[in-house]
């Protein structure tokens, strides 16, 4: 009776299996390219909307499927054969339908990805493997359709494909993560095309409720609403349970916790003071509103976190699982985290590609390897943290941390030409185009090199290879030691075979700052460079206890209260004459206007002489190349000044100093300090007087300066000239003017905070050797950790600075290959002065001249660190002559 059923079901459906069967080969034939071949975009692609031939398939395809499974003929309307006739007995009736299932729908679909695997030369292990998976993710996706043609009528099965297909991408994601979002869930939705474990296994598990859904049903018929309702709200749980924590992928698995639990036991976290962050939050959605938890902002903490002793091949990405802050003894409620949750196996793959990957590149590489385009300010470590009741007094912290560990590996490498190739067991790759001085839409850019290839890779569930990180490409210029490791995906991703096993692509990918001066990298010898081809893979978790104890945040904090960004217009022409302009266009508050008010002008004001920040430029001479001053600028500031300091103090630290200072001078000479008047040569504020020094009856002392200096890692001076307009007295600002030497201790301990070359070389040569050696070594451990990139931010630089005045040739060549990348008209640039006065000190007048410096880039050009030599008394270096 079952082969009867099977046979009865069969006829009626055999046209529907034709059709199926079909579209089966069809796709078979888009995925193995056979029609409608992966190709390299033009740019003209650009112009229209590109869609992907192979994803289109597979959605026809599984529409296809469902429309054959929920086909049934129409006299079965109550679950048995022939009920208006002979019926036929459930058992036999269900065996029937699910031989249907396995012979007209499992067994072509195993059919297509055995032949797709044989006719890509994969093993046979492979094959099985994708049998075995494909009735695995297949039978989820079909299995739970068996007893829907009980449910659903006519043109009800229709209606539910095409709203199940148009709500998959789009509503039910957004509906379930909303839904997450306020529960505070972790959120994250699987991949349909490379990611599939999850569903599958939702699938399973959701799928279970069909048959509880259709029992219902013929016990209480439900109306077309209900039915239709039930089946899309089946759908909806499936996306919320395979976006949940409840599934992982099999490829999430550590690959070596063992070693992990090892070298992790009992080792110490490191958070370096000058690689902590704190900033007050800002909402995402209005950068003008400030986030409040129970009426508070709360502090974002940023930091580089490392465990001391460990591999420098290994690389975490932490995360607080508690934390605890407290001020005075009170014990301060942390906020929600808020922000999008991640699994952090994808957090720690996205740190591997992001920081300076030179150090953990595994396999040959070149010594000194440096890195051109990467940020070197990147932070492991984010967290939420409540705002303190007061931000100037210390607070202890303490955490629960845990670190998902990762390591890179080195698949292979292959000349950075067209043509060539790279093949492993589990990975292959072939290079089709090389763009030089091209971007990814055909324009022309300097500097630019623009990669096409042709990749393909296992993308089994049990052996992933193109997930949960893809492979990444780095470009290896051995000769120069430089490597560039950023890319942008600038082209349309074409896929095909992903959910069969061995998935090919065709991407474009663009690659930044090639082609410079200084990197020795031309379009003519593109060919001699090589391309690296790398994969993280994730290790391992571990677990620690770290305690900041006595922190100042308000000391890191760039405050945001009455901090409001604004957008003025930027005009052609004279930058002064135009910040002038815009400055004349603002409406300035009255001097009894309120603090918000002040604060809107002030932070217009400053904003604009960011905008028009080209107005203080110097030509190579050293002469102003727009003349004039912000005087009638810093007039109008001026009486804003004494009424809100902490707004001046906040435009300080955000480096700018020199409006600011400015500002400072106006607002002394208005207030009338005793002993400040204006420089009649400079336009600014200076100060001279003799006063009687404090605690000497009789005795007096002479101070002068000629200029009263801001700057903004000083914001601490700003409140000693506030003090004195404040009690209209010069005293405050004795500390400030009295040039006291500092002690072999007090230099010593200031030296970390500047890593300032001078005080190295005066430390250097203190008798006391134990002055020698912590500067020593301090300058030492402060390089080690320096990240491996040609350009360094400025807190880092000095570190480098440094170890080139102690006399390391390491990092003499540093910053040789890092002066190469300047132009010629960026002699005044601060990293060629700072260099310069590294290596060669300062010169009789301070800084070099224009000629000095035109003539040290030059050389930097042309010599390497080998053509130095090291003066260890002078603790400078000296260019040697060549030899004829």
């Amino acid at each position: 009776m079952m082969l009867h059923q099977f046979g009865k079901e069969f006829r009626y459906l055999r046209v529907r299996w034709c059709v199926l069967l079909l579209v089966v080969l069809l796709d078979l034939a888009v995925q193995m390219e056979w029609v409608l071949p992966m190709r390299p975009l033009g740019t003209k692609a650009y112009e229209g909307v590109f869609v992907s031939s192979g994803m289109l398939m597979r959605l026809l395809l599984w529409m296809v499927v469902w429309w054959f499974m929920l086909s049934a003929p129409p006299e079965d309307g109550g679950g048995r054969g022939h009920v208006l006739t002979r019926p036929l007995g459930r058992m036999n009736y269900w065996a029937g339908r699910l031989l249907v299932w396995v012979l007209l729908v499992m067994a072509p679909l195993l059919l297509e990805i055995t032949l797709y695997l044989l006719l890509n030369g994969r093993p046979f292990s492979e094959v099985m493997l994708g049998v075995a998976e494909r009735a695995w993710a297949a039978g989820s996706m079909t299995l739970w359709l068996l007893p829907l043609p009980l449910l659903l009528r006519g043109w009800e099965r229709y209606a539910v494909i095409v709203l199940v297909v148009l709500s998959k991408e789009s509503l039910f994601p957004r509906v379930v993560r909303m839904t997450f979002e306020m529960l505070n869930l972790a959120y994250d939705s699987p991949q349909v095309a490379m990611e599939f474990g999850r569903n599958v296994q939702a699938a399973w598990l959701v799928g279970l409720l069909v048959p509880v859904v259709v029992l219902w049903h013929q016990r209480r018929a439900l109306g077309v609403i209900s039915r239709l309702g039930a089946v899309m709200l089946l759908m909806l749980l499936q996306q919320a349970v395979a976006a949940s924590a409840l599934f992982a992928n099999s490829f999430e698995e550590p690959r070596d916790p063992e070693l992990i639990r090892r070298l992790t036991a009992g080792r110490e976290v490191v958070i370096p003071e000058r690689e902590r962050r704190f900033a007050q939050g800002q909402e995402t959605g209005d950068e003008s509103d400030v986030v409040s938890w129970r009426g508070e902002k709360y502090i974002e903490l940023s930091a580089l976190a490392s465990l001391k002793g460990m591999p420098g091949d290994l690389v975490p990405q932490w995360g607080a699982t508690t934390k605890t802050m407290k001020q005075n003894g009170e014990v301060m409620p942390a906020p929600p985290e808020g922000e999008r949750m991640w699994r952090p196996l994808l957090r720690v793959g996205y740190q591997c590609m992001n920081i300076p990957a030179a150090p953990v590149l595994p396999g040959a590489k070149p010594p000194g390897l440096l890195t051109v385009d990467v940020n070197p300010k990147v932070q492991n470590l984010q967290t939420r943290l409540p705002q303190p009741a007061r931000l100037d007094e210390a607070v202890d912290l303490k955490f629960d941390l845990k670190a998902d560990w990762a390591r890179v590996r080195r698949l292979g490498e292959m000349p950075l030409k067209a043509g060539a190739r790279f093949a492993s067991p589990d990975f292959e790759v072939e290079l089709l185009e090389v763009r030089p001085n091209m971007d990814g839409r055909g324009n022309r850019t300097d500097g630019c090199v623009t990669l096409v290839y042709r990749m393909a890779a296992r993308s089994f569930e049990w052996k992933q290879d193109l997930q949960p990180w893809f492979p990444h490409a780095f470009i290896m210029a051995e000769e120069k030691r430089l490597m560039w490791q950023f890319t942008v995906h600038s082209g349309y991703e074409q896929m095909r075979g992903a959910n069969l096993g061995w998935c090919r692509l065709v991407l474009q990918q663009t690659f930044q700052r090639v082609l410079e001066p200084g990197t020795g990298v031309t379009a003519e010898n593109l060919a001699e460079q090589r391309l690296v081809w790398v994969r993280p893979e994730y290790l391992g978790s571990s677990r620690h206890a770290l305690e900041m104890k006595d922190v100042t945040i308000g000391k890191y904090l760039m405050k945001t209260d009455g901090w409001p960004e604004s957008k003025p217009a930027v005009v052609s022409g004279n930058p002064r004459e135009a910040f002038l302009k815009q400055v004349r266009g603002l409406a300035r508050p009255a001097e009894d206007a309120g603090r918000e008010e002040m604060a809107r002008y002030v932070a217009e004001v400053y904003e604009a002489s960011h905008v028009f920040k080209d107005r203080i430029l110097r030509n190579n001479e050293g002469d102003m190349q727009w003349p004039g001053n912000d005087q009638e600028v810093c007039v109008l500031l001026a009486p804003f000044l004494m009424k809100h300091p902490d707004l001046f103090r906040a435009a300080l630290q955000r480096d700018n100093a020199e409006l600011t200072q400015g500002v400072l001078h106006e607002a002394l000479l208005q207030t009338g300090v005793p002993g400040v008047t204006r420089n009649e040569k400079t336009g600014g504020a200076m100060y001279e007087r003799e006063a009687q020094v404090p605690g000497r009856p009789g005795q007096k002392k002479m101070r002068t300066a000629e200029t009263l200096w801001l700057a903004s890692w000083r914001p601490d001076d700003l409140d000693a000239y506030v003090e004195a307009m404040r009690r209209h007295s010069d005293e405050p600002l004795w500390p400030l003017l009295d040039d006291q030497p500092l002690s072999a201790d007090e230099v010593l301990r200031d030296y970390p905070k500047l890593f300032d070359p001078g005080d190295l070389r005066w430390l250097m040569k203190r008798p006391d050797p134990k002055y020698r050696e912590k500067a020593e070594k301090v300058t030492r451990e402060a390089f080690e950790q320096l990240p491996a990139v040609v350009n360094l931010d400025r807190d880092h630089e000095r570190a480098l600075h440094a170890a080139v005045a102690l006399g390391m040739p390491e990092a003499l060549d540093w910053v040789l290959r890092g002066l190469a990348f300047k132009e010629d008209d960026q002699v005044r640039n601060a990293s060629v002065m700072m260099g310069y006065v590294a290596m060669f000190g300062p010169t009789d007048t301070g800084m070099p001249d224009a000629k000095t410096l035109r003539q040290f880039l030059h050389d930097v050009r042309v010599h390497g660190a080998k053509d130095y030599r090291y003066d260890a008394v002078k603790m400078t270096w000296k260019l040697m002559p060549e030899r004829p």
